[in-house]
C-alpha cells in the first residue's frame, strides 16, 4: 500500500493544529457596519482599483498601508485600529460580521508596537521617512495575518522549504560559497514568491518571525532593543531579499510550483479525508485533475480582470498627464495641438498592454499529464523522488561578457532610437516622446509581468519559437526600463495622490458622518417604540 511522504504527513499534522486552534477560539461579538454606507464605501474602493491598479492577492494588504498611513498621518496613533477596521469592513476587504470585536485591541497593540520602534529609534532624519514607510508596510502585512490567518500558504510555504531542501544538490563554487543557513532562508523567501507572489514587506514580517519567534508579543525593553538597531536590522533583511542568489532560487522554486501547489489545495484542505487519498492513487488523481481544473479557470479569470484593470488604469493615467502636460506644452511652445500624435500616445499603451495579457497560453492536456507524474512523485514515498540541482557559478567579467553586453546595449540604442525616428515622423513633440516612451516602457514591464503569472501551471516550460526570440531580444530594453521606472516611479503616480489627499481623506470623514447620522437615527427609531 502507497504511503505518503514523511515531510508531507508532518506539515500535514501541522495543518490540522492550526485549524483546530482557529476553531477553538469560540464566537464572540463581531464588528458590524450599516449596509448602506458599506455599498457607497465598496463602489468608491471599485474606483479606485482601476486607477490604482494591484494585483488581487496584495489588494487587500495595500488597502490596510494606505489606510493606516493616512489615518496615523491625520490623526494620533492612539485608538485608530477601531476606524481602520471600519474602513476595511465598509470597502468590502473583509466581511460585514466576521472580524470579532476584540481584535480591535490587538490591532491597536500592533500599531502601538511599530510606533513604538519608530519612535524609539535614533534613525538619521534623512532616513525617517524611508524607515517609517518601512515599518507601516510590514504592520499591515501583520495586520492582514492576525485579521485572516493564511494557515494553508504559511504551512506550504514551510512544507516546500523542507521538502526542495531534502531533494536539492548545490553543484559549482563560488568565491562566497553559500552556507546551509543561507540555503534554507533563500530557499524560504523563493518559496514565498513562487508559491504566492507574496512582496518584500510580507516576506520581511515572516522573516522577522523567524528572527523573533515572539514578534507578536514584544516586551518595551525589547522593543527598544530593537528599535536602536533597526537600521542594521532592515539592512540585514535587505540583503537577505537581494541576496545573488536569490533569483537562482526563485527560478528553480517557480519551475516546480506547480505539483507543489496542487499538494496544497488537496492535503492542507480541513475537508479532504487524507486516508482515502493515500490508499488510493486513482483518487488523487481525479483530485490533482479537480484541483488543476479549478485553478486554470480561476487563472484565467485573474488574467481577464488583469487585462481590464490594467488597460483602463493606464488609459486613464495617459488621459491625466496628456491634459496636464502635453496640451498645455503643445498649446503654448508649439501654438497648435497634434489630435493624432496625442490620440496615438493614449491608445498605442492601452494597446500594447491588452495585446500582452490576451496572448498568453495558460495550459495544455499534455502539461496536465506531466502534473499528475510530478504531484504524485512528490506525494509519495517513492524511490524516484524529483531532485532538483542549482549551479554556481562566477559572475562572468570576461571579453565574451563584455561583447554581450556592449550588443545589449545596441539593442537599446537601435530599440528606442527607432522608436523615437518613428514618432518623429508623427510629428511627436519632445515632451510626447520622453512621456510615450516612459509609458510604453512601463506598459511593457507590467504586461510581462501579467504574462509570467500566467505560466504558473506550466510544469515545464516549451521552447519559444525564433521569431518571438527575436522579438524579445529588442523588446528586452524597454522592459528593463521599465521595471527600472517602476521601481523609481511607483510613489509618484499623479491620480494615486489625488486619490489619497484630495478625495479619499474627506470622503472616509464623510463617511464616518453618515454612519454616525445613521446610528443616531436607528437609535431614535428605537426609542419610539
Amino acid at each position: 500500500m502507497p504511503q505518503l511522504h514523511p515531510t508531507l504527513q508532518k506539515y500535514i499534522a501541522q495543518f490540522q493544529l492550526w485549524q483546530r486552534r482557529i476553531k477553538e477560539s469560540g464566537e464572540e461579538r463581531t464588528i458590524e457596519v450599516d449596509e448602506v454606507i458599506a455599498r457607497v464605501a465598496l463602489f468608491y474602493e471599485k474606483i479606485r482599483g482601476i486607477v490604482d491598479w494591484r494585483e488581487e492577492h496584495l489588494l487587500r494588504k495595500t488597502a490596510i498601508e494606505r489606510i493606516l498611513k493616512r489615518r496615523i498621518l491625520f490623526a494620533t496613533t492612539k485608538d485608530i485600529a477601531e476606524p481602520l477596521l471600519l474602513e476595511l469592513v465598509r470597502g468590502g476587504h473583509f466581511p460585514n460580521r466576521q472580524i470579532p470585536v476584540s481584535q480591535i485591541e490587538t490591532v491597536q497593540h500592533i500599531i502601538d508596537t511599530y510606533v513604538s520602534l519608530l519612535e524609539e529609534s535614533s534613525v538619521p532624519p534623512g532616513k525617517i521617512a524611508d524607515v517609517q514607510s518601512w515599518l507601516f508596510s510590514i504592520a499591515a502585512s501583520e495586520i492582514e495575518e492576525i485579521l485572516d490567518p493564511p494557515i494553508k500558504e504559511r504551512v506550504l510555504i514551510e512544507y516546500v522549504t523542507e521538502a526542495m531542501r531534502e531533494r536539492l544538490s548545490i553543484a559549482g563554487k563560488m568565491k562566497e560559497q553559500p552556507n546551509e543557513e543561507e540555503i534554507q532562508l533563500q530557499l524560504y523567501i523563493a518559496a514565498h514568491r513562487a508559491l504566492f507572489k507574496f512582496d518584500d514587506s510580507i516576506i520581511t514580517y515572516h522573516l522577522l518571525q523567524r528572527l523573533y519567534s515572539h514578534w507578536g508579543r514584544l516586551s518595551p525593553e525589547e522593543i527598544s532593543s530593537i528599535a536602536s538597531r533597526i537600521l542594521k536590522l532592515r539592512d540585514f533583511i535587505s540583503q537577505a531579499l537581494l541576496h545573488p542568489l536569490s533569483e537562482k532560487f526563485y527560478q528553480l522554486t517557480e519551475r516546480y510550483d506547480t505539483p507543489y501547489l496542487l499538494i496544497g489545495d488537496i492535503f492542507f484542505d480541513p475537508n479532504q479525508i487524507i486516508q482515502e487519498i493515500e490508499q488510493n492513487p486513482a483518487v488523487l488523481e481525479q483530485k490533482i485533475r479537480n484541483s488543476y481544473n479549478d485553478r486554470l479557470f480561476k487563472l484565467r479569470a485573474r488574467l481577464r480582470r488583469a487585462a481590464f484593470y490594467s488597460v483602463i488604469s493606464i488609459f486613464l493615467t495617459k488621459v491625466l498627464v496628456a491634459s496636464a502636460i502635453e496640451l498645455p506644452f503643445e498649446k503654448f511652445f508649439i501654438g497648435y495641438i497634434n489630435f493624432v500624435a496625442l490620440g496615438l500616445g493614449i491608445s498605442i499603451p492601452s494597446f500594447l498592454m491588452a495585446f500582452l495579457v490576451l496572448t498568453t497560453r495558460s495550459s495544455s492536456e499534455e502539461n496536465l499529464q506531466r502534473t499528475i507524474l510530478e504531484v504524485t512523485k512528490a506525494a509519495y514515498a517513492a524511490e524516484d523522488q524529483p531532485q532538483y540541482q542549482i549551479v554556481l557559478t562566477e559572475p562572468k567579467r570576461g571579453f565574451l561578457h563584455a561583447i554581450i553586453r556592449a550588443f545589449y546595449y545596441l539593442t537599446f540604442v537601435i530599440t528606442f532610437g527607432g522608436i523615437i525616428w518613428g514618432l518623429r515622423m508623427l510629428s511627436f513633440n519632445p515632451v510626447s516622446i520622453a512621456i510615450f516612451l516612459m509609458f510604453i516602457s512601463l506598459v511593457a514591464f507590467a504586461g510581462m509581468k501579467i504574462r509570467q503569472r500566467s505560466k504558473e501551471l506550466i510544469v515545464r516550460e516549451e521552447r519559444p519559437s525564433i521569431l518571438w526570440t527575436t522579438f524579445e531580444l529588442f523588446f528586452l530594453p524597454i522592459i528593463d526600463a521599465g521595471k527600472w521606472l517602476s521601481s523609481k516611479l511607483v510613489r509618484y503616480n499623479i491620480l494615486v495622490v489625488i486619490f489619497n489627499f484630495l478625495i479619499e481623506a474627506p470622503f472616509q470623514v464623510f463617511i464616518d458622518l453618515l454612519e454616525q447620522w445613521r446610528l443616531f437615527i436607528k437609535e431614535k427609531e428605537e426609542e419610539i417604540h
